[in-house]
């Protein structure tokens, strides 16, 4: 014949252990909420990374701008083509595999494998097929900032 558990050995067994995993978890998630939530702060903000003088005409530009990453502060990198008194910004990870391009005669060249693309971002050569991603930039004051 089966042993019978009763009640209360059952309520202090498994059942009360996950319930109390339950109530930490309850506890901790909006802690590590606000954590990720601060570590993406300033995300989105415009930053004054150049100026629009400094800049030469269908010549790539680099710049790097501080991006906070949980608690701990890293560069993001880019690139600035001026064309009269437009700017485009582009970031400076490949959309094969994410290595850093490079400026290249005529555009931008990935060191990794080869992949190579135009001054508008768009893939020329090697194994990416999809353009360099795109940074809303502007110009105020003299100076270009980027959204990012």
């Amino acid at each position: 014949m089966a042993e019978r558990t009763d009640r209360r050995a059952f309520l202090r067994g498994p059942f009360a252990r996950t319930g109390l995993g339950v109530l930490v978890l309850g506890l901790v998630a909006p802690l590590l909420e606000l954590l990720l939530r601060r570590g993406r702060a300033g995300e989105g903000a415009w930053r004054a990374v150049a100026r629009l003088d400094d800049l030469r005409e269908g010549a790539p530009a680099p710049f790097a701008y501080a991006v906070r990453a949980g608690w701990r502060t890293r560069k993001a990198h880019g690139f600035l083509v001026r064309r009269g008194g437009e700017v485009t910004a582009f970031r400076a990870a490949c959309t094969h595999l994410g290595c850093r391009v490079r400026a290249s005669k005529g555009g931008f060249s990935c060191p990794c494998h080869g992949g190579a693309f135009t001054l508008e971002g768009a893939p020329s050569a090697g194994p990416v097929t999809r353009p360099l991603e795109r940074l809303e930039a502007r110009v105020a004051g003299g100076r270009v900032e980027v959204k990012a």
